[in-house]
C-alpha cells in the first residue's frame, strides 16, 4: 500500500483503476458496478457506493483523474507558449506537439495510462450526452487556449471550420493512441511503429497538414 494513502484512499484508488481498465475495454454502459467491485478486489460490495455514490459519480471521478494528468502535462507548456506569443511568433507544430506528447508520456509512465486513453476513446465513441458534457468541461480550458493560439496563426480559416479541423485532429489523436496496439492487424496489413514517439510524430505531421490545409 502506498505510504501516502490511508486504507480508505487506497481502496478508492483501486476502484478507480478497475473502472479505468474496464471502461477502456468495454465502455461505460457495458460495465456493471458489481464487476468493478470484483476487479478492484473490494471485499465489501457497497464500497463503490460509499466512495462514489453511483455510476455517474464514478465516471466523473475517472474523467477528472485522467484529465488532471493531461492538464498537468500540458498546462505549463501552454502557459509558456502564451508568454512566448507576446514577443515571438508561434508555429502550429509546437502548439499541437503539446497536445500530442502527453499521450506518449501517460502511456509510457503509468501502468494505467493505456487503459486511460482507451477509456477516453470509448467515452468519446459511445457518445452518452451527460458523460460527454463532463468530459468536455474538464478539457475545455486547454481546448480554448489551443483554439485561441491557432486562430492567430490561421486567421484565414472561419472560426467554425478551424474548430471542425481541431475536433477532427484531436479525435484522430485520441483514437490513434487508443488503437495503436491493433495496428499490426489493420486492414492494410502491419502498420505498427516501433516506438510511441514515432506514432506521435506521425500524428503531429498529419495534424499540422489538416489544420493548415487551404480553405477552398
Amino acid at each position: 500500500m502506498s505510504q501516502n494513502l490511508t486504507a480508505a484512499e487506497y481502496a478508492k484508488h483501486k476502484l478507480l483503476m478497475a473502472a479505468i481498465k474496464l471502461f477502456g475495454e468495454s465502455g461505460v454502459d457495458a460495465v456493471s458496478l458489481r464487476e468493478i467491485n470484483r476487479v478492484s478486489g473490494a471485499k465489501n460490495n457497497s464500497a463503490l457506493h460509499y466512495h462514489f455514490k453511483n455510476k455517474l459519480g464514478l465516471v466523473t471521478a475517472v474523467i477528472n483523474f485522467i484529465q488532471a494528468e493531461f492538464n498537468s502535462q500540458r498546462g505549463p507548456g501552454l502557459a509558456a507558449l502564451e508568454i512566448k506569443a507576446k514577443t515571438k511568433p508561434l508555429s502550429v507544430e509546437e502548439i499541437m506537439k503539446l497536445i500530442i506528447d502527453p499521450y506518449v508520456a501517460i502511456i509510457e509512465n503509468y501502468d494505467w495510462g493505456f487503459n486511460a486513453v482507451r477509456a477516453v476513446a470509448r467515452i468519446e465513441f459511445d457518445g452518452d450526452l451527460e458523460i460527454l458534457k463532463i468530459l468536455n468541461q474538464t478539457s475545455e480550458p486547454d481546448a480554448k487556449t489551443m483554439t485561441r493560439m491557432l486562430k492567430v496563426l490561421l486567421p484565414e480559416l472561419p472560426t467554425k471550420l478551424l474548430k471542425q479541423r481541431i475536433n477532427y485532429a484531436v479525435k484522430s489523436i485520441i483514437h490513434g493512441f487508443a488503437d495503436h496496439k491493433n495496428l499490426e492487424q489493420s486492414y492494410l496489413g502491419d502498420l505498427t511503429m516501433n516506438k510511441l514517439s514515432k506514432l506521435a510524430d506521425f500524428h503531429l505531421g498529419m495534424t499540422v497538414a489538416i489544420l493548415t490545409a487551404p480553405n477552398n
